[in-house]
């Protein structure tokens, strides 16, 4: 065994000749290196010899290699490398050391967990390829709707609406769920086919966007004043109002036009009463119904295809098709519920008789029932 003469050896060693510079880390994990080493030391060691012994991740005080460690200026000669069971002990700096290396192997154990996502991520990229292509795509779509709005004009900002309207609710989901396979590192069979087909719509949507926006900017406002409307109810939402919910909707119109305003108090009365001969349907259960009625108009500046009404009068609903087919479509999917339900209880019942008479009555009122979706489905 070789006897160490050097000054950096534990028998020559004098602390009083090193100043700290910065912690490094010296580990496999090359981007933790990359990110946790403490520029000073990196620059320190760039522009120093080193007069140690050993080389960078070995102790040049008592030769065991280490992971995290300290880089040390010899009397401003050069520098050494010290391990951090020796940093925070013979060379007197273990308060600050016990901290950045607690710090240091939070960061590294971060960068570690990180690059096995990274490595998962890939993996199911690399077997869905759409997945990654739907990804991209949700991105560049983002990119554009905020580059639209950057620009600060009437045709950006109009257009930039546009696609938010399209598409804005497929790139946030996309993202949403994106971000999440990256945090956690997988997602469901169910959500990949979800974004990739969310993305494969959305991209078809894109191509309207503009042309939907150019149409927009080449048509005239509404009027501004008290006017008859007719359209067809495309939503209906509440609100919370002062004195309690309001229900609002949008109604678009034979011109193109789109109104917003409060419902008209009969109109949910009225169109339950064609419809069914009481009241069946929620409100929200409206959309799709032609109504017409009277109104103050208060077109919208800069948005020629839109505008708020008010103060609604002489509502009349014209066509309650809509609703019978929704009602009729629920009651088809209650019976299929119905009928798997009798099922189960006949399976396990050895007196099954009498849920196959109930299962041929339900079976009965379905025919019926879908009778009737077909020919409401057929006028609407």
């Amino acid at each position: 065994m070789t006897t160490r003469t050097d000054p950096h050896s534990p028998k020559n060693f004098e602390p009083t000749h090193y100043t700290f510079i910065g912690w490094i880390y010296t580990g496999s994990n090359v981007e933790a290196a990359d990110a946790l080493n403490d520029p000073e030391a990196v620059d320190f060691m760039d522009a120093h010899p080193h007069v140690g012994v050993y080389g960078a991740s070995q102790c040049d005080h008592c030769g065991s290699r280490f992971a995290y460690g300290a880089v040390f200026s010899y009397r401003g000669e050069g520098w050494i490398t010290v391990g951090h069971d020796c940093a925070s002990g013979r060379f007197n700096c273990p308060d600050r050391f016990t901290f950045e290396l607690a710090t240091m192997r939070r960061k590294v154990a971060a960068l570690r967990e990180y690059g096995k996502k990274s490595a998962a991520v890939r993996k199911l990229m690399a077997a869905h390829p759409d997945l990654a292509v739907a990804a991209e795509w949700s991105t560049e779509a983002w990119e554009i709707r905020n580059d639209l709005r950057a620009q600060d004009t009437e045709e950006g900002e109009r257009e930039a609406r546009v696609l938010g309207h399209l598409v804005g609710f497929n790139i946030d989901t996309i993202r949403d769920i994106v971000a999440k396979l990256f945090r956690y590192g997988s997602i469901s069979e169910k959500q990949t086919a979800f974004v990739i087909r969310l993305a494969r719509e959305g991209q078809e949507k894109l191509t309207q966007a503009k042309a939907i926006a150019e149409r927009i900017a080449a048509m005239e406002p509404l009027t501004a004043g008290r006017q008859a409307l007719e359209g067809t109810l495309k939503s209906v939402k509440s609100y919370d109002g002062f004195n309690g919910p309001v229900w609002k909707m949008v109604v678009a119109l034979d011109s193109g036009h789109a109104v917003f305003g409060t419902v008209p108090g009969s109109l949910w009365e009225d169109a339950n009463r064609i419809a069914f001969g009481e009241g069946t349907v929620p409100m929200d259960g409206l959309k799709g119904i032609r109504v017409r009625f009277d109104a103050n108009v208060d077109p919208s500046v800069g948005d020629n295809d839109f505008a708020k009404y008010s103060r609604p009068t002489k509502c009349e609903v014209l066509d309650v098709t809509p609703m019978r087919a929704a009602q009729a479509r629920a009651e088809a999917s209650e019976i299929e519920r119905r009928l798997a339900q009798v099922a189960e209880l006949a399976a396990n019942d050895a007196d099954d008789a009498a849920w196959t008479e109930v299962a041929a009555k339900l079976a009965t009122r379905r025919a019926e029932v879908a009778a009737r979706v077909a020919i409401v489905t057929q006028r609407s």
